[in-house]
């Protein structure tokens, strides 16, 4: 596993309906270990797996199988990402014994949210969304926007209420690269 935090990662929202989740309860996981604090709230494990998880050739390599874990934690939510979407969901597999009632997946409001952002914009501005197209039918069923800020964009705004989105991008509104994509799936 490289040492440096590598740029994408793939993961799911969920929430302990009745209590907190703490780091302890995440490093109480076999296999689940502590690595450091990020930057902001962002917490960083190493899940050592003696099963491949995405492909590995054992004959290549011996385990255990060193994966990167990103986790953001707000009270009774965890947002719980790695390199590859089947190593959060293995490792979430993982963790559901230990949460009485389950963790349970929460949904994001992907619509609202691509809607809010155009008309208001915070410190975060649009760079990609995806939407279905219901009033076109057959006809139409998906549209895509790229761009720096689809909010600043006349055509974007007008066309919002023709559009369910399901999947966007976010950046900066100050610049630079599109720091995550959020999809209702």
């Amino acid at each position: 596993m490289n040492e440096e935090v590598t740029n994408h990662f793939s993961g799911l929202l969920v929430e302990c309906p009745d209590r907190r989740i703490s780091r302890e309860d995440l490093a109480a996981c076999r296999g689940l270990s502590f690595a450091r604090l990020l930057a902001g709230h962002w917490e960083q494990f190493i899940y050592d797996s003696h099963a491949p998880l995405i492909g590995e050739d054992p004959r290549l390599f011996t385990p255990p199988f060193k994966y990167q874990i990103l986790t953001r934690r707000s009270g009774t939510r965890l947002l719980l990402m790695a390199n590859h979407k089947e190593v959060a969901l293995h490792l979430l597999e993982r963790l559901q014994p230990m949460f009485q009632p389950r963790l349970r997946g929460v949904s994001i409001g992907v619509d609202h949210l691509v809607k809010s952002l155009a008309e208001r914009p915070t410190t975060y501005v649009l760079s990609f969304a995806h939407a279905r197209v219901p009033a076109f039918g057959a006809v139409l069923r998906a549209i895509s926007f790229y761009g720096d800020d689809l909010g600043d964009a006349s055509l974007f705004r007008q066309q919002m209420d023709l559009m369910v989105f399901y999947t966007c991008g976010l950046r900066e509104a100050r610049g630079g690269n599109e720091i995550v994509r959020l999809g209702s799936d």
